[in-house]
């Protein structure tokens, strides 16, 4: 039988699996991109769907780890010992704030140790200065007179273990309030921080990483499916 030759441009086929392989390329750099953004919203999700703990009901704060869930309405907070900036604007990007953890006695009420609590400007700061201010109201009262603070900051989120730059700003301000050495002001450091879960801020960015990742998945699919087909 004759052979008979077809000639054929494959031309156009060449450049639509040339889209097909940049596409799947895309979408394949959204996906670890969203995997990226998605590891702290997926970390937080997984910490606070374990059992939570009060951290005004728990008296001894050394059982507390790094990850617990903690769900509580914070009422007595002594100011901020820590910025953390913004390396292209210089604005301060976040705060730590002093958590104390009081106990009350016959003879009246002490410190028995701190923690700390991370709050992002993008959150605001104006409900925490509040609660400061209310809080050294009735620590500088003397009379009776004034209430203690009511709880106003709402928190659901976990506990994560202080950076050093944190532990060692924390230190210092203890050292200098307290009037005592360094050394003696770590043994009144509970080394954990806040880290609240129920915001806008926080749940936007859930939400954000959740929302690539799909884009990232269905576009890398595309792009192999119709590669596929197109072979």
């Amino acid at each position: 039988l004759p052979v008979i030759l077809v000639n054929k441009d494959f031309t156009k086929e060449k450049d639509m699996l040339k889209i097909f392989n940049k596409l799947t390329i895309v979408g394949a750099a959204a996906l670890i991109l969203g995997i990226c953004l998605a590891v702290a919203g997926v970390k937080e999700l997984i910490y606070i769907n374990n059992p939570a703990v009060n951290i005004y009901e728990t008296t001894d704060w050394s059982v507390l780890e790094n990850g617990t869930h903690i769900t509580t309405e914070l009422d007595y907070i002594e100011t901020f010992f820590y910025h953390r900036y913004n390396n292209k604007t210089g604005e301060v990007a976040a705060r730590a704030y002093l958590v104390p953890n009081l106990v009350f006695t016959e003879e009246g009420v002490y410190i028995e140790e701190y923690m700390g609590v991370m709050v992002k400007a993008a959150d605001g700061f104006e409900s925490y200065d509040a609660a400061v201010q209310n809080s050294m109201k009735w620590w500088n009262d003397y009379t009776g007179e004034v209430d203690f603070p009511r709880p106003t900051i709402k928190i659901d989120g976990y506990l994560r273990k202080m950076k050093e730059v944190e532990y060692e700003s924390l230190v210092k301000y203890i050292s200098y309030m307290w009037n005592i050495s360094e050394q003696e002001a770590k043994e009144y450091i509970c080394p954990y921080m806040i880290i609240n879960c129920d915001t806008k801020e926080t749940k936007k960015g859930i939400l954000g990483a959740g929302g690539i990742m799909a884009i990232g998945l269905a576009t890398v699919l595309w792009g192999v499916i119709s590669g596929l087909r197109r072979r």
